[in-house]
């Protein structure tokens, strides 16, 4: 189980390998360490711009 990352937490974009939508609108994010953290829909396009770059 992942846990839910907060607004004030930084994640190196480097470290991302993979994004999984959930069925709410949420997104699993994978890191290269293994662990999956939540990712709210509310900053879906922040996430999109920001690793599209």
């Amino acid at each position: 189980m992942g846990a839910k990352l907060h607004r004030s937490v930084i994640v190196n974009k480097n470290h991302i390998t993979e994004l999984k939508s959930r069925k709410n609108g949420d997104y699993d994010c994978i890191l290269t360490n293994g662990q999956s953290i939540r990712l709210s829909r509310h900053y879906r396009q922040n996430w999109n711009e920001l690793l599209n770059h």
